[in-house]
């Protein structure tokens, strides 16, 4: 009989790298050949009324509660069709559990976990307190009787590390995992101050190489060649960059997002690209810019010539994925001079074909329980 797996990770959110995150994790262990299913767990808060709810709150002055308004209006149509989209690619491409859950005390109210063999917490913003809004119990897999196996792989916590106020809850928690890897060196290191022992390894989309995704991406057919912006966030001051870039490479311009960000040197705008239409327009980039960890990490997997921008928060990701690769210096700062040469990747490569073999094993054993 197969080995079942109960995997805890965000996926319900319309974001690229939180989708392909999860794709990416449930593939390889079910490559193992277990038998794995997501928790079909979303957070409350995460419901766009209580999203709204909640920015209302937190905007004092009118001018800026009428902007607010103006731009949930202005983008309610678009959402509800992203939306749409990264529904049918979870239905399609993701194994959820029968039962949705909101809230963590609903889990032993409507759950079965004690049907399940091994429990696995990870990636993506799995510990990130700020993200969710305090600790989030689900993540730390407190459900989870004490005699039943427990793994951390590549969760993250987004930033330099944890509140102070909550070290003790999280490493009453911690310590009741049987292994633990993190995606980032800061979480490591985080982690170590409360003695925790853990692995830095790579995160679940990188596990996957060229061929994997290309399995599953959604042809565009994009004839002349372009240089790439994906964006999380509203730093108009990036498109100046880009039209730069593009006008000595002689490169159109695509963009990937929603938001507010326009230029008329876009030459494509993919408001609404689906996760595969995503991975097709990374994979096909001539030159990519952006200030995302998982537009960082699909560059890097797909060999891609790229600029990254740290972005206001959670930059530690952004930093931590260069660092591993000895990419730090394709950061932009005021001398944004970096994309006159190009990356070599034979060695970067190597690299990452040996972390890869290294993190797969790391998972394959933390399951089987051999590390």
């Amino acid at each position: 009989m197969k080995k079942k797996i109960l995997l805890t990770t965000l996926f319900g959110v319309s974001n690229y790298g939180t989708a392909l995150q999860a794709y990416a994790t449930q593939k390889v262990i079910n490559n193992f050949g277990y038998d794995s299913k997501i928790l079909n767990y979303t957070q409350k808060r995460l419901n766009t009324i209580n999203v709204i709810k909640k920015s209302n709150k937190e905007i004092k002055d009118l001018k800026s509660r009428l902007y607010m308004i103006a731009s949930v209006l202005y983008r309610f149509i678009p959402n509800i069709i992203v939306k749409r989209k990264f529904s049918k690619f979870i239905n399609k491409y993701l194994s959820l559990t029968s039962t949705n859950i909101s809230n963590y005390k609903d889990i032993d109210l409507k759950y079965d976990y004690l049907k399940y063999d091994c429990f696995i917490t990870g990636s993506d913003q799995v510990w990130n307190y700020k993200y969710n809004e305090g600790i989030d119990y689900v993540y730390y897999l407190k459900f989870v009787p004490d005699n039943l196996r427990k793994i951390s792989y590549a969760s993250s916590i987004g930033m330099t590390d944890f509140l102070e106020e909550e070290k003790d809850e999280i490493k009453k928690l911690l310590k009741r995992y049987d292994i633990i890897g993190v995606r980032e060196i800061s979480a490591q290191e985080a982690l170590n101050k409360m003695n925790i022992k853990c692995e830095v390894v790579l995160d679940p989309t990188m596990l996957l190489d060229f061929n994997d995704w290309k399995d599953i991406e959604k042809n565009i057919n994009i004839k002349e060649k372009y240089l790439l912006v994906y964006i999380l966030g509203r730093d108009k001051s990036i498109m100046k960059t880009a039209e730069k870039i593009a006008e000595e490479k002689n490169l159109k311009i695509i963009k990937i997002g929603l938001d507010f960000i326009y230029s008329s040197k876009i030459y494509r705008n993919y408001q609404y690209a689906s996760p595969n239409e995503f991975i097709y327009l990374f994979r096909h980039a001539d030159f990519v810019l952006t200030n995302s960890f998982h537009g960082l990490a699909f560059s890097i997997n797909f060999n891609k010539q790229f600029l990254a921008i740290t972005p206001k928060t959670y930059s530690t990701r952004l930093l931590s994925i260069l660092s591993l690769f000895d990419l730090t210096d394709r950061i932009i700062t005021n001398n944004d001079s970096t994309y006159l040469y190009n990356i070599n990747y034979i060695e970067i490569n190597k690299k990452l074909n040996d972390y890869r073999k290294k993190s797969i094993d790391f998972l394959d054993k933390s399951i089987k329980g051999d590390e």
